[in-house]
């Protein structure tokens, strides 16, 4: 079982995976030559995960989508909501 202190770590850990990704994203579209209002649609339509949704769905016991966290480190993150 793990504990609160280190559940509270994990997930702040999530949180910053979560805002590189985002960053990799947005940079690696810019350097496509993709347009910014194009990037902005993209993002909004489809990465539609914002941490807080994360949380939400962890928080339910829900496992993310595959494509956005391995099932195996979500259950972790799941596990450590639980006990916090």
């Amino acid at each position: 079982m793990m504990s609160q202190a280190e559940g509270t770590k994990l997930l702040r850990a999530l949180n910053r995976v979560l805002n590189h990704l985002e960053e990799w994203l947005i940079a690696t579209m810019i350097a496509a030559g993709v347009p910014v209002t194009s990037i902005v649609s993209t993002l909004s339509e489809e990465w539609e995960l914002s941490a807080h949704r994360v949380r939400e769905l962890l928080r339910a016991g829900t496992l993310p989508p595959p494509e956005f966290t391995r099932p195996e480190v979500a259950r972790v993150l799941i596990d450590a909501l639980r006990v916090a």
